[in-house]
């Protein structure tokens, strides 16, 4: 007597439509992927009216709610500040310094800042806001 045989695929069968596919691909990078980097301390920076957007500097300052300092991802008391700005003046006078600091931060604190950058040899300084409506 003979038997049918039965025809085993070694793999079984994936009938998924493409427009599924393509949906969890988008999903996937949606999720997996960043759209920009984030800074390493959190700040919100105050609202600006003005509207006008810097993109390129050299040397970023940021300064967190607590008034504490950060230059190159480091923590620097101000009179380190001064003596990093005023080097890396010295190397190119043309750096141009960028100042992000969080809303909530000290107001002496930031003019205690900007004072020793003035000193620090600092003609134009950057102040990064954010947007109005943002």
């Amino acid at each position: 007597m003979k038997l049918p045989r039965r025809t085993q695929r070694a793999y079984p069968e994936f009938n998924l439509p493409m427009i599924n596919i393509v949906f969890l691909l988008l999903l996937f990078f949606m999720l997996a992927g960043s759209v920009e980097p984030t800074d390493f301390v959190s700040v919100a920076p105050p609202v600006s009216t003005s509207g006008e957007r810097e993109d390129n500097g050299l040397a970023e300052i940021v300064m967190d709610g607590e008034g504490s300092l950060y230059l190159r991802e480091e923590m620097f008391d101000i009179g380190q500040l001064r003596a990093a700005i005023a080097g890396q003046l010295s190397g190119n006078p043309e750096t141009r310094i960028r100042f992000k600091v969080d809303g909530g931060a000290p107001t002496a604190q930031v003019i205690r800042v900007l004072e020793q950058l003035r000193l620090a040899g600092v003609e134009e300084l950057v102040l990064l806001t954010l947007e109005t409506g943002q």
